[in-house]
């Protein structure tokens, strides 16, 4: 019941909730592309039941939740799902990960960090990020921070989660 009251709290149904999780999820934070600017946040989804995941997404955005205050763009590119705060950004992260010149995976700090995909990922370049942040001192000895969550494969319906952070 408690579960149940949370899922009516933000407006959003238990198989809403299904669909949005039902696959990959990865938290995109990149440095931003204007000189002085915030870094840009979104979120990738490519889940199973992708109208299923709209519907949730669009759910959230109507409610009264925290997230409907945050997120004001849902954009699908192919089987993807991007969520952000605003186009602009929204659609530099989109241009950002499917250019096809470079991409995340191709890095060598990437595939260090995260060897292994999962169903919900977390890579922070904190070489770049922190400066944009006017972070100093100690902190930018800080290199890449990485979160991943994957089905763990020895305990049947158990997963695992990995958070690893580097120095430069």
């Amino acid at each position: 019941t408690t579960v149940r009251g949370a899922l009516d709290l933000v407006g959003i149904s238990a198989d809403q909730l299904k669909a949005l999780l039902s696959g990959p999820l990865t938290i995109v934070i990149l440095p931003s592309t204007a000189k002085g600017g915030t870094p840009l946040l979104a979120l990738k989804l490519t889940p199973k039941d992708k109208s299923g995941a709209l519907a949730g997404f669009h759910a959230l955005m109507k409610g009264n939740s925290v997230f409907g205050s945050i997120v004001s763009q849902v954009v699908t590119v192919g089987s993807d799902i991007y969520v952000g705060t605003d186009a602009a950004s929204l659609s530099s992260v989109i241009s950002t990960i499917t250019n096809t010149k470079s991409h995340l995976r191709d890095s060598n700090l990437y595939r260090q960090a995260i060897p292994n995909p999962g169903v919900l990922l977390a890579y922070l370049n904190l070489q770049q990020l922190l400066p944009t942040l006017k972070v100093t001192g100690d902190a930018l000895k800080l290199g890449i921070f990485s979160l991943v969550t994957a089905e763990d494969k020895s305990q049947p319906d158990s997963t695992k989660t990995i958070i690893a952070v580097t120095l430069k």
